[in-house]
């Protein structure tokens, strides 16, 4: 059998095939990288604000009961009035959760687009997924959450100038110049609201924890008659004093999607490391593992 040897030509072409072959691989990775840790951010911000959703309806609930047993029950003008605060409560959790999962959906069809030969297969997707998430946005900014003072302040941000650079295909190009402010905006109306759940979180936790330290730490301590288990009550002060578990966590979530926009603006220019999305992630761990372990 014969062997053909490499001509001049070809033998000068083999390096710039070598470094095409690098780049695709970098584009895998960090598009890929990208679309995971943007699914790690879903995953976990969704359970966080299903758990919102409980404690804000547990929290009216025990005002309710506890109401009843001081005072006698509410009118029913009351009643009434609180089931609506709470029905707007969750239904604008569950419009944040669909729009979280979309935004995933998008960051994984981006990295489909990012490797795919066929563009046009994911170009519907990428446009139907993006006018969902901006119309989500839309509805989102005019209610209750987005009036929270700190939610705001954060929109009231510009989310500045946006370059798209050495983008690997005309595809890919065009579809980061028209979405690069749309994903923007969501991200930071993301920070804006996840800061907004939190404060309505710790308001809520707070009047349960109110009732539980009055009653295991106050009332047993001032009651000298009483006989007092100094171990249970020290760890119950404890637990009274430090700040609860949901509102540590919608913090992380919320730094965590301050790190997903500002690594969204170093994905367009090319600029994406490991270590921006380490920042997204890092904030998510805790948050992920407490869920594993239920």
């Amino acid at each position: 059998m014969r062997i053909r040897r490499p001509t001049v030509g070809w033998l000068a072409l083999a390096p710039l095939a070598f470094a095409a072959a690098c780049a695709s691989t970098e584009t895998l990775s960090r598009f890929a990288a990208f679309a995971q840790a943007g699914s790690q951010y879903a995953k976990a911000v969704d359970a966080l604000l299903q758990q919102a959703a409980q404690i804000q309806v547990d929290a009216s609930s025990e005002k309710l009961l506890a109401t009843r047993e001081d005072f006698g029950p509410v009118s029913r003008a009351d009643f009434e009035k609180q089931d609506q605060a709470d029905r707007a409560f969750i239904h604008e959790i569950t419009l944040l959760r669909r729009q979280v999962k979309l935004l995933a959906d998008y960051f994984s069809a981006l990295d489909a687009l990012a490797t795919s030969d066929q563009p046009q297969v994911f170009g519907a997707t990428l446009a139907a997924t993006a006018g969902s998430l901006d119309a989500l946005s839309q509805e989102l900014r005019g209610r209750g959450l987005a009036t929270n003072a700190q939610a705001e302040q954060v929109l009231a941000t510009d989310v500045g100038s946006l370059l798209v650079k050495d983008a690997e295909s005309r595809a890919l190009q065009h579809e980061l110049e028209q979405r690069k402010a749309t994903i923007a905006r969501v991200l930071q109306l993301h920070v804006a609201l996840l800061g907004a759940v939190r404060d309505q979180v710790e308001a809520n936790v707070e009047f349960a924890r109110h009732r539980d330290y009055e009653q295991q730490v106050e009332e047993p301590y001032l009651t000298t008659a009483a006989p007092l288990d100094p171990t249970t009550w020290k760890q119950s002060r404890f637990q009274g004093l430090e700040p609860p578990d949901p509102v540590q966590q919608l913090d992380a979530a919320q730094s965590a999607a301050r790190e997903l926009q500002t690594a969204w603006a170093k994905l367009l220019t090319h600029e994406l490391g490991p270590g921006d999305l380490q920042a997204v992630t890092g904030e998510l761990t805790p948050i992920l593992a407490a869920l594993d372990s239920l």
